[in-house]
């Protein structure tokens, strides 16, 4: 039996998504579940959105109402925002994305410190034989390692930080245009001003065949050991192709 004083409801990493319903709308889809014998009351659910990356600082985005829920019951609540209110998409090269890349931060009004987050990107396509680049940021003034997870064969991937001084960022861009890619003219800018941001970019190289890819990179902060992971979903396919759900992988 559960006792009244333990946690009432169940907010999970997987149980936090969302997607676009078209470029100017996010839906956000949360399931909670009560997992007391008991009913529980009404609650709100306080969403916190923040930059694609890890241990970046959290803005206020919406709220959603939580009815009284009984023994057992399990909900999923939703709630559609709009684009502008959100924080700038990662800028991925080459190949443009459906859906919004960013991180959630997910909260009952009476319990904060239960909060639960989600850091990711998804249905990104990448051309057979390929490659694309992804930012992510990071909470500036601190140290981090970055290790990748989940990799499957026949894919490749690799992450470097961020370089934080003007010559190795020329250097960084010049190496970036001999392979074709380029950076948004929103995060030059950014990598450019006075105080270089901190983050990384992890570089994924798809197979011939098509196939699909769901890794996470593993930002670990160093001064505490707090470890968040991000995760990502690819799909290599042909150049005609824009997303997962247009991806045949036999």
């Amino acid at each position: 039996m559960h006792l009244a004083t333990e946690r009432p409801t169940l907010l999970t990493r997987e149980g936090i998504g969302w997607r676009n319903l078209d470029a100017r709308t996010l839906r956000i889809e949360i399931d909670v579940e009560n997992l007391l014998d008991v009913a529980i009351p009404a609650d709100t659910l306080v969403i916190e959105a923040a930059p694609f990356g890890a241990f970046v600082p959290w803005r206020p985005l919406t709220q959603v109402g939580v009815p009284p829920l009984v023994p057992g019951e399990r909900r999923r609540l939703t709630a559609d925002v709009p684009m502008g209110d959100l924080p700038e998409d990662s800028p991925v090269t080459r190949r443009p994305h459906v859906h919004w890349a960013g991180n959630l931060n997910v909260w009952f009004s009476k319990r904060p410190e239960e909060a639960v987050e989600r850091h990711r990107i998804f249905d990104l396509v990448v051309p057979r034989g390929s490659h694309t680049l992804v930012s992510l940021f990071l909470e500036a003034g601190a140290k981090y390692s970055l290790e990748i997870h989940g990799l499957i064969p026949e894919w490749s991937a690799s992450i470097r930080p961020w370089v934080q001084d003007s010559a190795s960022l020329s250097a960084f861009l010049v190496e970036l245009e001999k392979k074709g890619e380029t950076l948004s003219a929103g995060l030059v800018k950014a990598l450019m001003a006075v105080d270089l941001p901190e983050g990384g970019t992890l570089e994924v190289r798809a197979p011939m065949r098509p196939s699909r890819c769901h890794l996470e990179v593993h930002v670990r902060r160093e001064t505490d050991g707090q470890v968040v992971p991000v995760e990502f979903s690819f799909a290599a396919a042909d150049e005609s192709a824009t997303s997962l759900g247009c991806v045949d992988v036999g």
